[in-house]
């Protein structure tokens, strides 16, 4: 089951417990009032109560019987707003806008092995045999990293996306296939490049499987 819905069904009793405040607003995603984040976008999960109507960025979303409501914020600039609204019957309204700021691109000295970020899986995701996982990150160029899936599959090989004119660009792709008898839970992706015989360096994605 999805974890967004899952958010749905448990939050149930406390949206029900709440329905002598005909209105109130609870955001549960976003976690902090500025984020910075660098995928493309951000789920959100929030709750009113449930005869109350709720907007997302301007644009009304489903209210569940539990009270609870989803979406998804799109990061269109370096710098976004958030705004999620909600309405009573009467009339009467509540929001909260949300920042959201794309992180500086950090330089690096030529020599340094640095893994910049994992930029997919930025989001959880549910696979099934026959799926296929796809990794992406960004790094030093000319490396040979690795991506591992903990209980799963370890080592498995990612390629540098070359550039016809300036040869590696540092962005690296991998993929994996799943097959039958797979198994995980909230699984983070975690990738490598081998800096020396007994160290490596590291980094984990966003999203979980």
């Amino acid at each position: 089951m999805n974890r967004f819905f899952l958010f749905i069904l448990i939050f149930g009793a406390t949206a029900h417990s709440q329905m002598t405040d005909s209105l109130f607003l609870r955001v549960v995603l976003p976690e902090r009032d500025t984020i910075q984040y660098g995928a493309a976008r951000y789920r959100i999960a929030a709750s009113t109560n449930p005869a109350n109507k709720a907007f997302i960025n301007y644009k009304e979303v489903k209210v569940y019987p539990t009270g609870a409501f989803v979406g998804l914020h799109y990061l269109t600039a370096d710098t976004t707003i958030l705004h999620i609204a909600v309405f009573s019957l009467n009339g009467d309204s509540l929001s909260k806008d949300f920042v959201f700021l794309k992180p500086v691109a950090k330089v690096y000295p030529a020599d340094e092995i640095y893994i910049e970020n994992v930029s997919v899986p930025a989001e959880d995701m549910w696979l099934t045999a026959g799926d296929i996982l796809e990794v992406r990150m960004k790094g030093s160029p000319g490396q040979e990293p690795y991506f591992d899936i903990d209980g799963v599959e370890s080592d498995i090989p990612m390629s540098e996306v070359m550039s016809k004119t300036n040869g590696g660009t540092g962005n690296y792709l991998g993929r994996y296939i799943v097959k039958d008898g797979d198994e995980c839970a909230d699984v983070t992706i975690q990738v490598r490049f081998r800096k020396h015989i007994f160290s490596s360096e590291r980094a984990y994605s966003q999203g979980k499987i």
